[in-house]
C-alpha cells in the first residue's frame, strides 16, 4: 500500500464528522472548478452514520445540485429490498438533500447482472472524466469487511484489480451475485477513502498496516491510488497501537 493518511475518531460519530468535512471540501472544490463532482459511494451499514450526517448537518454545506452519485458496488436485488445499497443510500441520504434525480446513477441490481455490468461500464465512460484511459472519480468511498474484502471484491477475487473491464459480476461468500467497480477504476480515482468502524475490523487493519511488501492477505491491500490520495477514516478501537503493529 502506498502512503496514506489516517484519520482516527474516538467513535463512529466522530469518524462520520471527519469524513463529512473531507467530502464537502473535495466535492465543493471540484464543483467550483468544473461545475460537477463525481463520487462513488459504498453500501452495507458502515456508511449509515455518514449518510445521516450528510443529510442533516451537511445538507446546506455541500453543493448537492453539482454532485453526481454512483455506486462502488451493488447486491443483485431489487431497490426496495433491505439489502440494496442504492435503497439504503436513498432513504438515508438522497431523499433528504437537493440532488437532481438525473445526477443519481444507480447500479440496477434487479437486472441481469452480466448485462448490467456492461451497461454500467458504459454509463461510467459516458459521464465521468477520463484519466489514464479509464473513468476517473473525484472520490471513491470504500468499506472493508472482516474478511478484508472491499467493494464487492472478495478474497480469491484479487484478479479484479488487474482486469481492464471497469465493472464485473462477482459472488459473495454466500453465493449471492453482486456487481462491482473493479480495481483499476478504484485506484484511478483522485481521492479514495476507506471507512472502518468497530473493533471487529481491528485484526484486518492490523494486518494491512503491518504486512510486508509482496505478502498480501486481503483485497483491501490492493487499494493503491495511481495518481490520487488515500485516506483511512477509522475508529480508535479499529486501529492498532504501535505495540500491536510492532508485534507482527
Amino acid at each position: 500500500m502506498k502512503y496514506c493518511r489516517v484519520v482516527i475518531g474516538k467513535d463512529e460519530s466522530e469518524v462520520a464528522i471527519s469524513f463529512c468535512e473531507y467530502f464537502a471540501e473535495i466535492v465543493n472544490s471540484r464543483i467550483e472548478r468544473i461545475g460537477f463532482s463525481a463520487v462513488a459511494i459504498s453500501g452495507g451499514r458502515t456508511p449509515d452514520e455518514i449518510f445521516r450526517k450528510l443529510s442533516v448537518e451537511y445538507r446546506s454545506q455541500v453543493n448537492w445540485p453539482g454532485v453526481l452519485v454512483f455506486w462502488v458496488d451493488e447486491r443483485c436485488v431489487p431497490p426496495d429490498v433491505a439489502e440494496s445499497n442504492y435503497g439504503r443510500a436513498k432513504s438515508l441520504l438522497l431523499d433528504n438533500v437537493e440532488i437532481p434525480p438525473d445526477n443519481i446513477f444507480r447500479i440496477r441490481g434487479e437486472s441481469d447482472p452480466v448485462k448490467e455490468s456492461v451497461d454500467y461500464a458504459e454509463l461510467l465512460r459516458a459521464n465521468l472524466t477520463v484519466k489514464n484511459d479509464l473513468p476517473c472519480f473525484d472520490l471513491v468511498m470504500l468499506g472493508v469487511g472482516e474478511d478484508g474484502h472491499t467493494a464487492s471484491i472478495f478474497p480469491g477475487q484479487e484478479s479484479l484489480f488487474e482486469t481492464d473491464e471497469p465493472v464485473a459480476v462477482t459472488k459473495d461468500p454466500r453465493g449471492q451475485n453482486r456487481i462491482t467497480v473493479t480495481g483499476k477504476v478504484i485506484n484511478n480515482a483522485r481521492n479514495i477513502a476507506v471507512v472502518a468502524v468497530g473493533k471487529n475490523k481491528l485484526h484486518v487493519i492490523t494486518d494491512v498496516f503491518s504486512s510486508e511488501k509482496g505478502k498480501l492477505k486481503y483485497p483491501i491491500e490492493l487499494v493503491s491510488p495511481v495518481h490520487g490520495e488515500l485516506t483511512w477514516f477509522v475508529t480508535s478501537d479499529a486501529f492498532p497501537s504501535e505495540d500491536q503493529l510492532a508485534s507482527r
